[in-house]
């Protein structure tokens, strides 16, 4: 009984998707926009980041925004 268990629980592991850990996009107003958007090496503007969001294709992203004042000079929309 004790190995039927063992089956099933292994069965029930083996059926459960994994998650797939998210990109990160850091965004704050003392980085450059020609930096690849890394903690150490962030994006300035939040439009570098909706692009760079738009270039993983569908992956899962999570876009970190530092503290401080963004301007934005039009609508900022991610698709």
């Amino acid at each position: 009984m004790a190995r039927d268990c063992c089956r099933v629980l292994m069965l029930l592991a083996a059926c459960v998707p994994l998650a797939l850990p998210a990109a990160e996009i850091y965004v704050s107003p003392d980085g450059e926009d020609v930096n690849p958007g890394t903690r150490e090496r962030p994006l300035a503007t939040l439009a570098a980041a909706r692009d760079a969001v738009e270039s993983l294709a569908g992956e899962p992203v999570t876009v970190r925004v530092g503290g401080g004042t963004y301007y934005l000079e039009e609508p900022l929309v991610f698709k």
